[in-house]
């Protein structure tokens, strides 16, 4: 029903009026841009900001490992070279001569036949460099060290090494996963972490090496190349087939073993955070160029920790570290988050001759 109005003595329908579809259109349109011309600079905003809290967490994680590095590298007393250094590896126990009398090199690290080393697969595959199946390299994202001996306060004097290896290395964080299975090199999911481990190698009562069954925990002594694969001497010094490491069985008090010495020294850590990866020379993409899903186990990281011999006595006296580091961001499908490099050099004022440790 309609009501009718008199207006100046005429009559007319009082009819509410609604917007045409026109006017909606419009003003939609001019609602969306708005919303865009107020999103985008807010969404610009958390992204800058969250770069910038990445870079930041990288930042510090890279100069806390190059001050944790720098730290033990001063305090040590013999650093082993990770490649062929002359004239530090131009003696025993990495120079040897073989049936025609040509010189030949051992070491300093071991390469193996197989993909990975874990403690059920090093027992069995782990042999000296004069093995058929096992070949010496060099690694320089790798730094062993032996460190001062003290009395829990202070140093001792005269210097003398201490009853373990500290060893920075990198590795995958999860090798093997609850099942035994292989976990394979993902940037985000699985990266390539700097780790430190700390190996017994001698009883701290000064008896004597610490034993792995019949042999050695870790042999630092000049008979450590050219072992037979029964002797366990020689698992510090391996690398598998992609020249992965993994020492951290070796940091773990074997079977029967009843002493305190790997509760005292024994230790393994990882120096990164867990969005933080070292950068290797891989860009991953999870495909080959065959289309393929990537499920290689490790790639070499770009840091490096190159040993020097500056005065060309026999003893490495100086150390480059060179540290590049990467924080991933989770979602970009293996994309690399903001890296930092930290290069240093480092001096080492109280290296001794390996002659004089022991």
């Amino acid at each position: 029903m309609r009501h009718q109005i008199k207006i100046n003595g005429q009559r007319k329908s009082a009819l509410r009026q609604g917007f045409t579809l026109v006017e909606v259109l419009v003003a939609l349109f001019v609602f969306s841009l708005l919303m865009v011309i107020i999103l985008v600079p807010l969404n610009m905003g958390f992204t800058m900001m969250h770069l910038g809290k990445a870079q930041s967490d990288v930042q510090s994680a890279t100069q806390e490992v190059v001050d944790q590095m720098r730290n033990d590298l001063t305090h040590a007393v013999y650093v082993f070279p990770n490649a062929q250094i002359s004239p530090v590896t131009d003696k025993a126990p990495y120079l040897y001569y073989d049936s025609s009398g040509d010189t030949k090199h051992y070491g300093p690290y071991v390469k193996l036949g197989i993909p990975e080393i874990t403690p059920t697969t090093a027992p069995a595959s782990v042999c000296g460099v004069a093995s058929t199946d096992a070949s010496g390299v060099s690694n320089l994202s790798r730094l062993d060290m032996l460190l001062p001996r003290t009395n829990g306060v202070s140093i001792l004097t005269p210097l003398q090494p201490s009853y373990y290896i500290v060893s920075y290395y990198a590795r995958r964080r999860v090798v093997v996963d609850t099942n035994g299975n292989s976990v394979p090199y993902h940037p985000i999911d699985n990266p390539i972490v700097l780790f430190r481990a700390q190996i017994p190698y001698y009883q701290s009562d000064g008896a004597g090496y610490l034993m792995r069954g019949s042999s050695f925990n870790a042999d630092i002594t000049n008979n450590r190349y050219g072992i037979s694969c029964s002797d366990q001497g020689s698992w510090w010094l391996a690398e598998s087939t992609n020249g992965e490491p993994n020492l951290e069985y070796l940091t773990e008090s074997p079977s029967g073993y009843t002493g305190n010495d790997f509760t005292l020294y024994g230790s393994h850590v990882s120096m990164l955070p867990t969005d933080i990866g070292m950068v290797t020379g891989f860009d991953y993409r999870g495909y080959d160029s065959n289309n393929q899903p990537i499920t290689k186990s490790f790639y070499p990281p770009k840091s490096t920790f190159i040993c020097a011999d500056t005065n060309s006595d026999g003893v490495i006296d100086e150390v480059r570290l060179n540290v590049l580091l990467q924080n991933a961001t989770p979602g970009s499908s293996g994309s690399n988050g903001p890296q930092i490099n930290l290069p240093q050099v480092v001096d080492l004022p109280n290296v001794r001759t390996f002659a004089n440790l022991h």
